[in-house]
C-alpha cells in the first residue's frame, strides 16, 4: 500500500514523521549511491508487510557517476510527475538550451513537496 493511501486518516502526526524521516533516509541512501529517484511522491512510498518502508516506482532512475550518452539522456530528461516536478526541470523541457539540471537536487524539491502534502492533507 502506498504512503498517500496508508497516512490518510491513519497515523498520527508523530508517525507521519516517522515515515517523513524514513523515506529521507532511503533518499539519501540513493542520492550516496550518485543515483536519483526522479519521481519521489506520496504514490512512490510502500509499506511491506513487516512495516518496512521501500521507495518504488523510479522512472529512469539516474546515476551521476557514469556519463555514456544514454545516461546523459536520461539525467537531462524531463521525467517525473509534473506537480512535483523542479522548476529547473520544467525549463528544461521547454528551452532544449537548458536541458541540463541535477536531478538529485530535482528529488530534493520533489521531497519537500511530498512533505507539505503529507502534513497538510
Amino acid at each position: 500500500m502506498n504512503a498517500k493511501k496508508e497516512l490518510k486518516g491513519f497515523f498520527s502526526e508523530k508517525e507521519t514523521l516517522k515515515v517523513l524521516a524514513k523515506t529521507a533516509k532511503g533518499l539519501a541512501y540513493m542520492h550516496s549511491l550518485g543515483i536519483a529517484h526522479r519521481d519521489v511522491k506520496p504514490d512512490s512510498v510502500f509499506f511491506a508487510e513487516d512495516n518496512i518502508l521501500k521507495l518504488g516506482n523510479p522512472l529512469l532512475p539516474t546515476s551521476t557517476f557514469q556519463e555514456s550518452t544514454l545516461q546523459n539522456i536520461f539525467k537531462t530528461s524531463p521525467i517525473g510527475t509534473v506537480a512535483y516536478l523542479a522548476p529547473e526541470v520544467l525549463l528544461a523541457a521547454k528551452d532544449k538550451k537548458l536541458s541540463s539540471y541535477d536531478a538529485i537536487k530535482a528529488d530534493c524539491w520533489a521531497f519537500g513537496i511530498f512533505v507539505y502534502e503529507l502534513l497538510t492533507f
